[in-house]
């Protein structure tokens, strides 16, 4: 009698709700696809005219993750962040920054570290980069009922130099932005042992 295999164990973090706002259609859609791949329900959110956390709200995130810098929306990245920790429906999602301007980040420093389960995730990274520490902080939220603590501030910064990119899994395709704000039509893939372009992305 053939017996069947068993059955692969579902991840703890399968099914769980990830938002994602950013102004560029090419990579909202690069992230769903490498993030539906993990079992997650991802909701894209084009962040190019988002002016309230509404659309946020109504996808009913478990965890967001928005880019710092939105061309052409009436609110930033850096608005959506602090307007989040301030809702007390949305208060305790963990987020992911997305950001490949570290002088802004760092000029922020003090802004940052008042907002309690945030996560700074300099580009270009690469995709095992992002999806470590989706899983690390789902699985925090749900054996803490809250928001994973943020790493050390200074080792994110560190390693915010595109030239010093961890790679920790296959390349993920970084959206190069040109130098007017909503151009995104300069899209590359790096390879593995391949540096990394000088100019950081900028979304």
């Amino acid at each position: 009698m053939t017996t069947s295999p068993p059955a692969a164990e579902e991840s703890p973090t399968a099914h769980r709700r990830v938002s994602v706002v950013n102004d560029s259609p090419d990579f909202l859609e690069l992230m769903k696809d490498i993030l539906e791949a993990d079992d997650y329900d991802v909701s894209i959110i084009n962040g190019e005219h988002i002016s309230s956390i509404e659309p946020i709200r109504a996808t009913q995130p478990e965890l967001l993750i928005v880019d710092l810098r939105l061309s052409q929306a009436i609110v930033t990245g850096w608005d959506i962040a602090k307007q989040i920790r301030a809702d007390p429906e949305l208060a305790r999602i963990p987020m992911i920054l997305c950001t490949g301007a570290p002088d802004e980040v760092r000029e922020r420093a003090a802004e940052l570290a008042a907002l309690p389960g945030v996560e700074v995730l300099a580009k270009p990274f690469a995709i095992g980069e992002l999806e470590s520490m989706v899983a690390r902080l789902l699985m925090a939220d749900r054996d803490a009922g809250q928001p994973q603590e943020r790493n050390d501030f200074e080792k994110t910064i560190e390693r915010s130099n595109p030239n010093e990119v961890e790679r920790a899994g296959p390349p993920l395709q970084k959206h190069a932005e040109g130098e007017n704000a909503g151009d995104h039509s300069d899209t590359r893939v790096v390879q593995p042992g391949e540096e990394p372009p000088p100019e950081a992305d900028r979304l």
